[in-house]
């Protein structure tokens, strides 16, 4: 509604205008509440979401400190790759520069990192870039897979005894008919 003093006929008069902003206010509040499941949905997750532009994060979820050990203050002062095992550190740092400067790198592989604890965790990350605040940015998930790469290695090195026992006993086998 606006209102304003108009003369009409030599006489002062108010003009009054109304305006239907119904369908305005019905798609704000759609907006505010897709953006509030939005919110829930990414804060709940399991996986770690990650927001960087640069070499800084913007935003991390809880489930990034829950996996990192640091908090999101911590986390948003530090660059992004630092986190990241030494060994890995320049190649995930070389990727995640490449990306932001929009060349086609993998998006997605495992890693290790090193907890605030100075504890060895492996993560199965992706990396996209989005657009963020207006930035070019890049959205990294990543999902602890410490627990079955862990199994894997186990399970590998179970398999190499068991391989190496077989074969001893097989070269035992050998000489016991050689003897007979």
């Amino acid at each position: 509604v606006s209102a304003s003093y108009v003369e009409f006929q030599g006489q002062p008069a108010s003009e009054v205008v109304f305006r239907d902003i119904s369908d305005r206010k019905r798609a704000e509040k759609a907006l505010i509440d897709s953006e509030r499941k939005f919110r829930t949905f990414i804060e709940s997750s399991p996986v770690a979401i990650l927001i960087h532009r640069g070499e800084k994060w913007l935003y991390v979820n809880p489930s990034a400190e829950e996996i990192t050990g640091y908090s999101a203050n911590e986390l948003m002062k530090m660059e992004f790759w630092e986190i990241v095992d030494p060994d890995s550190r320049d190649l995930v740092l070389q990727r995640g520069k490449a990306r932001q400067r929009g060349e086609d790198v993998m998006r997605r592989y495992e890693v290790r990192i090193i907890t605030k604890s100075g504890s060895e965790r492996w993560a199965d990350l992706r990396a996209e870039k989005i657009d963020f605040s207006g930035g070019q940015d890049i959205l990294v998930s990543a999902t602890d897979v410490t627990h079955r790469v862990l199994a894997e290695t186990q399970l590998k090195k179970a398999k190499e005894e068991a391989e190496e026992l077989a074969q001893k006993l097989k070269e035992r086998a050998q000489e016991m008919e050689y003897k007979n």
